[in-house]
């Protein structure tokens, strides 16, 4: 997938989200000094986005050594899946976009969204990657699972212009 447009570039920088102690942030502070890698989940519980977050961040000694950031954005942070979430999943840096704000602007200016029907499809890729991720994550709330809202999805931010999103991954 390409880019996100590159007018809405300069949007990033104003998108207010909160940090899971609840103080505001602005997009822009998160690659204000150095490239991050944002890895956007539906929500915390969901075992697809928790096998995601726990593939990703394994890898993370590497990106610190290219000096890359590693964050996730979810737009649902219920607190006892953000409890469960880290540090067994992810043990980094959590900031909630619950206005999907973030979301948008990284799916080019639509909410990039994973289609019910595909749970009803049992030879779907959905159901592939969930019967793989259940190898890899102990707990998660399966009426999350269901409850398909907005895709996931990882881009890298390496400065005010410059942006690449993947939304290769779907929940």
């Amino acid at each position: 997938m390409s880019p996100p447009k590159n007018q809405l570039h300069g949007l990033y920088d104003a998108i207010a989200l909160l940090d899971a102690d609840g103080k505001t942030v602005l997009a822009g502070e998160l690659w204000r000094n150095q490239p991050v890698l944002i890895l956007c989940l539906r929500r915390l519980g969901c075992i697809l986005c928790r096998a995601e977050a726990k593939k990703l961040y394994a890898s993370k000694p590497a990106f610190d050594e290219l000096g890359i950031r590693l964050v996730t954005v979810v737009h649902q942070m219920p607190k006892l899946e953000l409890e469960a979430f880290k540090p067994a999943y992810w043990d980094g840096e959590v900031y909630l976009d619950s206005s999907k704000e973030l979301f948008v602007l990284a799916g080019g200016g639509q909410l990039r969204k994973g289609s019910q029907l595909t749970f009803f499809n049992p030879f779907s890729s959905v159901w592939k990657t969930a019967i793989a991720a259940k190898n890899t994550v102990d707990d998660f709330n399966f009426k999350v699972v269901l409850a398909a809202h907005a895709a996931s999805g990882c881009w890298l931010h390496y400065g005010r212009d410059h942006c690449h999103a993947s939304w290769e991954r779907r929940c």
